[in-house]
């Protein structure tokens, strides 16, 4: 009897090099602050085919991977599809340019297949070096963060592929999009890992520019799919519109997901639930659609200023020399810490949203921003240096200066459908909002 239990038990599993393997996975719904569950089927058809040429299902196969709820799902679901030896590294130190990831391998034929897991979902402090775009060249915090990714993959093939003959698959999910643009932009150039194009399988979904435009060539780089929503305002910075260009792209091709308000409120109600609806989107101001309104909205964030005194996001040069050390400071305190600092202020915001009037006016002035601010910090155990969280609360006086910008701020308090339609922007950025695109779009 027992000898029977044992070979039906070895017959009812799947093999460790099974080529189609289902399993379920979870993405966040921020729209309603839950998680819905979703299912997934690797095939290892999938990698034998021209990673040159883009694949919805493999798509919806990374998707599963790079939009996973937390570092623990992800290693999961790599576990479920057979990938072994995982290399896991998580950012424990909290360095701001720094990253999580996992780096995991299978067999497909007679090729190792390498999976590179960046972690683009609930990270910290990263979030600060979302700002570090640097004076010139590749987005700073994204070079280095993939360089980091790029020493590690050099590393783990040294160790457990030393034979070659590879395929890759690299997926990131927002600012690990943009990582995972780098760093196959990395590979493709640099010549130090031996793998061909069409076996090099990098989905990239909504990520910001990352690469200088001067220095790449997108059609050299047809293996990089790029899938974003085209009113998505993340997928948007840094800007590239003719009046604010920051000298940034993204490699490879391009699928932008652009939809009417209805058809978007359609593939949520189908593919993420029925309650599931966006933040209602009201034209004005020359806009008529979402995408119209986040140009609007970015022309206005990088209005120009005669100020020389003032902060301002016209250009790269302006944001480097008058905004990035600022800004980076005050995003790095406020997300350690297990974000205790942005939770106290989002806090006291909603507490005193009868007054915000008063506490703009109290901001925009000297040190007024810091005097509310460090008493936060503190209620939260969030450790800081007073000279620097100064001088970084000076941000708000500064970007007043800029007469434009200002009065740009102030067409938002007359119009608080603006603030709903910018709402709108953000959570076109949201997971089950490029899940339910994904599934929609025929590409």
């Amino acid at each position: 009897m027992l000898t029977c239990l044992l070979i039906f038990c070895a017959c009812s599993q799947e093999p460790s090099s099974a080529d189609k393997i289902n399993f379920r996975s979870e993405i966040d719904v921020l729209l309603k602050n839950s998680k819905k569950t979703i299912t997934n089927t690797y095939k290892s058809d999938f990698f034998r085919e021209d990673a040159r040429s883009f694949d919805k299902n493999l798509a919806l196969l990374s998707y599963a991977l790079a939009a996973s709820t937390s570092g623990e799902n992800a290693v999961q679901t790599l576990n479920t599809m057979r990938f072994g030896n995982l290399e896991q590294h998580w950012n424990d130190e909290e360095h701001i340019n720094g990253c999580s990831y996992v780096i995991g391998h299978r067999k497909v034929d007679d090729h190792e297949l390498v999976a590179v897991y960046i972690k683009g979902i609930g990270y910290s402090v990263e979030w600060a070096g979302n700002m570090t775009i640097g004076e010139s060249g590749n987005h700073e915090g994204f070079e280095t963060a993939a360089t980091e990714v790029y020493s590690a993959l050099k590393e783990y093939l040294e160790q457990y592929c030393p034979q070659g003959n590879l395929k890759l698959w690299i997926t990131g999910y927002s600012r690990a999009a943009a990582l995972s643009d780098v760093l196959a932009v990395k590979i493709i150039s640099n010549g130090e890992v031996e793998v061909s194009q069409k076996d090099l399988f990098v989905y990239a979904f909504e990520p910001p520019a990352s690469v200088s435009s001067d220095t790449v060539n997108n059609e050299e780089y047809t293996c990089i799919h790029n899938i974003f929503v085209e009113s998505d305002i993340v997928a948007s910075i840094p800007p590239t519109i003719e009046s604010a260009d920051y000298g940034l792209c993204r490699p490879g091709v391009d699928l932008k997901m652009d939809v009417t308000v209805d058809g978007l409120e359609d593939s949520l109600h189908k593919y993420v639930g029925k309650d599931v609806d966006m933040p209602e989107f009201t034209p004005g101001d020359g806009y008529t659609d979402p995408t119209e309104f986040l140009k609007y909205f970015l022309e206005g964030l990088t209005s120009a200023t005669t100020d020389p005194e003032a902060a301002s996001l016209e250009s790269r040069e302006k944001f480097y020399s008058t905004i990035q050390s600022r800004l980076s400071y005050l995003a790095e305190v406020l997300m350690k810490n297990n974000r205790a600092g942005i939770g106290a202020l989002t806090e006291f915001i909603s507490e005193h949203k009868d007054e915000l009037a008063l506490i703009i006016f109290r901001w925009i002035g000297e040190d007024g921003f810091y005097n509310d601010l460090a008493p936060l910090l503190d209620s939260c155990g969030t450790e800081y240096d007073t000279a620097e969280l100064k001088t970084a609360c000076s941000i708000i006086p500064s970007l007043y200066k800029n007469t434009d910008f200002d009065i740009f701020l102030l067409g938002f308090v007359a119009d608080s459908s603006k603030a709903t339609n910018a709402m709108y922007t953000v959570s076109c950025h949201y997971p089950e909002v490029c899940y339910a695109l994904l599934n929609a779009q025929a590409f």
